[in-house]
């Protein structure tokens, strides 16, 4: 790493043809932040895929909805009443799931757990 945490910004991304091209590389590189190696595609590391939209849909789970805009309404009503503490847990889970990716040579963390079990 170039420096210590408190001093540089760590960049996780994944691999999508606009996080790769040439001028977004040198712009990270710009910046001075540190970009962090991602498999093509790892929903272990995305906390969208496994942490904040599972737990987000949920209270939603089996309801249907007449339209678009009631459905807006409900995902906006349970995202306000969304404790911060909620998305700083699933962000703080980041580190320990990309050592354990790195640790598995990139095989998905969901599927060696169920292969153990």
């Amino acid at each position: 790493m170039r420096g210590n945490l408190s001093h540089c910004v760590l960049l996780q991304h994944d691999n999508a043809r606009s996080h790769v091209s040439s001028k977004t590389i040198a712009a990270i590189d710009d910046s001075g932040f540190e970009c962090l190696p991602h498999p093509p595609y790892s929903p272990d590391l995305a906390p969208s895929d496994y942490w904040l939209f599972g737990e987000m849909k949920r209270p939603l789970g089996g309801k249907r909805f007449e339209d678009f805009k009631r459905l807006e309404y409900e995902i906006n009503s349970e995202e306000k009443g969304t404790p911060k503490e909620f998305y700083t847990t699933g962000l703080e889970k980041l580190p320990e799931r990309w050592k354990r990716c790195l640790k598995l040579k990139g095989e998905f963390i969901e599927t060696f757990d169920n292969q153990l079990s």
